[in-house]
């Protein structure tokens, strides 16, 4: 802050004098314009319209802290949705037809999996490209909101 002042002058009533007088004596400021700066002050905060005050600067967060948890919790949404069909894919798979008469052997179960694995990865990576891209999208349209409104 800067070490420059400027000088105001200001008229009160006797009335306000007084009471002025008492809130400094009870709350302790060492002079009536550290009173006046504090009260000046404490107005600025509370009024949310100007930029610099706390009241704006608490706004604005609660506004950006909103947009991240939404993008945050779709973009969750779209991860369990990509994790889930994939994992019912490979449910379908890994089922052999015969699985019925015996179950295969683990060193079987293994080299199907490694297999599948290799078929499907494209798959998965595609799907989780396509995720990504919606959430471009998403945060583009986000912004042309934020730019026009």
């Amino acid at each position: 802050m800067s070490n420059k002042t400027v000088r105001i002058s200001l008229r009160v009533t006797p009335e306000l004098w007084k009471l002025m007088e008492q809130i400094i004596q009870k709350q302790g400021h060492r002079s009536v314009n550290e009173f006046v700066q504090a009260c000046i002050r404490a107005y600025i905060d509370e009024t949310g319209d100007i930029i610099g005050s706390r009241r704006h600067f608490s706004r604005s967060m609660a506004a950006r802290m909103d947009r991240l948890e939404a993008l945050l919790l779709w973009h969750s949404l779209q991860t369990q949705v990509v994790a889930s069909s994939g994992m019912f894919t490979l449910m379908d798979e890994i089922a052999p037809e015969d699985a019925e008469n015996e179950p295969p052997t683990p060193d079987v179960q293994i080299g199907h999996a490694n297999q599948l694995s290799r078929r499907l990865l494209p798959q998965f990576l595609k799907a989780q490209a396509s995720c990504v891209q919606d959430l471009e999208v998403y945060v583009r349209k986000q912004k042309r909101r934020k730019a026009t409104g």
